[in-house]
């Protein structure tokens, strides 16, 4: 199945960060077995995302129109809450910071979809030159029956906005994300944006002991690490980002959705 985000222009020197709700057209549960994506050169990140069903409170009782585009930001570099509001009810589906990604689960695993369903793509680009550039973002989902899945996936999104980073500084931060049950790590990737340096992912386990599992440096497109024997973080467990940031700006930064705010965030299965 083919879902797509179709062409758009981004400003000279701007950036542009947009929605784009897409009817799965499933009329049964569907189980995924691999992602597939690409984007225009520019890109910062394609994320797909459903929608909390469990939460039937004002703005999740609401969904956005299908197939419209919904900036996030007014022309005049305001945000539009109205189209950030379904953003309170999004579910990490899948995603990805590079402009080629191929993600398959393990034999007899899969993302489960339910019927009727949609996907809010989300796609940011970012554009340094002085001409237009052209956005355009594509997300391939190969599925299978029922009875050939043993285990449903499930997605982790792991988010520090705890931000603050002081003007010409560096700055390392810590977030630990404790693990509530037993879980099974398939794979990991991370998020932050353009004065991250560093980000690491660690296991720390209840004893106190960490092992670094996932490292990356590179802001823009940052690196999907698939482990080929799953991480098994026990109760009481934990995943730690360590993210370094350097500050070279004059002003004090904080979480946000620019490219010149900042984030911390572990995306993973």
């Amino acid at each position: 199945l083919q879902l797509k985000v179709d062409s758009f222009a981004v400003s000279p020197i701007s950036e542009r960060e947009l929605f784009v709700n897409r009817r799965v057209n499933n009329a049964t549960e569907m189980y995924v077995t691999r992602i597939e994506s690409r984007m225009r050169p520019g890109s910062h990140h394609l994320l797909l995302y459903t929608f909390d069903e469990k939460n039937n409170a004002f703005p999740c009782n609401m969904r956005p129109a299908f197939d419209a585009v919904r900036d996030i930001r007014n022309r005049d570099g305001t945000m539009n809450i109205v189209n950030m509001l379904p953003m309170a009810c999004h579910v990490f589906f899948a995603g990805a910071m590079t402009p080629d990604f191929d993600y398959r689960f393990p034999s007899g695993v899969a993302l489960r979809l339910p019927a009727n369903t949609s996907l809010d793509f989300n796609v940011h680009y970012v554009n340094r030159s002085p001409v237009d550039l052209p956005g355009e973002a594509f997300a391939n989902l190969y599925y299978t029956d029922r009875a050939n899945v043993q285990t449903v996936a499930r997605t982790l999104n792991y988010a520090n906005q705890d931000i603050t980073l002081p003007a010409g500084k560096r700055t390392t931060l810590t977030k630990v994300f404790t693990m509530p049950t037993r879980t099974t790590i398939l794979g990991l990737t991370s998020h932050m944006h353009s004065l991250g340096e560093k980000f690491e992912v660690r296991v720390r386990r209840a004893n106190g002991s960490e092992a670094t599992v996932y490292t990356n440096i590179d802001w823009e497109h940052p690196g999907f690490t698939n482990f080929a024997t799953p991480l098994v973080l026990d109760a009481g467990d934990a995943l730690v980002s360590v993210v370094t940031y350097n500050n070279i700006t004059t002003r004090t930064i904080f979480f946000g959705l620019a490219s010149s705010d900042e984030m911390d965030i572990i995306f993973g299965y």
